[in-house]
């Protein structure tokens, strides 16, 4: 079975003055980050939406919320359940589950049964990248498609260097 491959490579820019709104404090540039991240890809998207959906490595949460108004059911995943905010927690909408895994063994869900694998910042930290890949494509439905987000060598230069300037030590990010 051929399953046609596209893929969409694009460089978006923030506004400077989204950037100096944002960057008050970690938690407020976290989220303005990744809910641009996720309004983006929704975009490019269009109307699309999904029956059934798996994102790895949901973090916590803040894409998930976002991404589950696209499907009517989201199974969300980590490698640790307490990685999910607590105030987050509270709302979590109806349509979306929770399990914990490794990206690597997707064995809990059965051979074409996803419209939808989506993962932001995460392969970037997966040893084994060839079997992953290999996991999402086995559950992907033929007409299903995965979305994978991941930083550039830009933002790791970048994320070193606010790190420094807050006089913190850089974090080695990913397996390499």
């Amino acid at each position: 079975m051929s399953r046609k491959k596209q893929i969409i490579s694009q460089q978006y820019e923030f506004n400077p003055s989204d950037i100096r709104h944002h960057c008050i404090d970690g938690q407020t540039w976290h989220e303005f980050v990744r809910s641009s991240e996720i309004g983006i890809i929704l975009s490019i998207l269009g109307d699309r939406k999904f029956e059934r959906a798996l994102e790895i490595g949901s973090g916590d949460g803040l894409q998930s919320k976002i991404l589950s108004r696209r499907c009517a059911r989201l199974v969300c995943s980590d490698i640790n359940r307490k990685r999910w905010d607590s105030r987050l927690e509270k709302e979590i909408p109806s349509n979306i589950s929770f399990v914990v895994l490794d990206a690597t063994n997707l064995s809990s869900f059965p051979d074409n049964s996803l419209d939808l694998v989506y993962s932001s910042n995460v392969l970037e930290h997966v040893k084994e990248i060839d079997l992953c890949l290999g996991e999402i494509h086995r559950v992907l439905r033929p007409t299903g498609i995965g979305i994978h987000s991941m930083p550039s060598r830009h933002w790791k230069v970048f994320n070193s260097l606010y790190r420094l300037s807050r006089l913190r030590t850089p974090k080695v990010h990913g397996v390499e």
